[in-house]
């Protein structure tokens, strides 16, 4: 009989020993497929969020700004029956170089209209808030990165704006 038991003891002892190895296993894939999913899905975009952001940084030397005059637009009221809110804003646009500015400056009035849409129909609650602001300009980057692709005969990467900017921003409430 005492044989049996340090018998036993091993038994229990490899079966406890197999366990901990099929958990060990079974850790370690999870493990690996977090990280594959980590470096394959999530980092990229970050990546491009951070990409985005240091080439916004970046203004080369041969940039030029256009400067856009002051308008204003009414906002969506919380309540139909409160006196209108309005917003007086004025844009610049920062050009990757002379022939972007040339090129806006000779078609200013759609700039100007795609400058004023993207200011058009915003709720009073939101223009409080910074987040809002810059919403704005990354649209209007977009779209006049956009129209001046539809102006060009053949797209040039090198004629675009790099920078959209707010010199005034105010809200005010009547």
């Amino acid at each position: 009989m005492a044989e049996e038991n340090p018998g036993g003891q091993g038994g229990r002892t490899a079966k406890l020993l197999r366990r901990l190895g099929v958990i060990a296993a079974i850790v370690m894939v999870a493990a690996i497929a977090a990280l594959l999913i980590y470096g394959r899905v999530i980092a990229p975009m970050f990546a491009e969020d951070a990409d985005q952001s240091s080439a916004n940084e970046r203004i080369p030397s041969t940039a030029v700004s256009l400067e856009f005059e002051q308008s204003t637009t009414h906002m969506i009221m919380p309540e139909p029956d409160m006196p209108a809110s309005y917003l007086a804003f004025k844009v610049t646009l920062v050009c990757a170089n002379p022939r972007t500015a040339a090129l806006i400056e000779k078609q200013r009035p759609l700039f100007r209209s795609t400058i004023n849409n993207c200011h058009s129909f915003l709720h009073r609650d939101d223009c409080d808030d910074r987040a809002l602001q810059e919403s704005v300009q990354k649209q209007i980057l977009q779209k006049a990165n956009e129209l001046l692709r539809e102006l060009q005969e053949r797209p040039d990467p090198e004629i675009r704006v790099i920078r959209v900017v707010h010199e005034d921003w105010m809200v005010s409430d009547i």
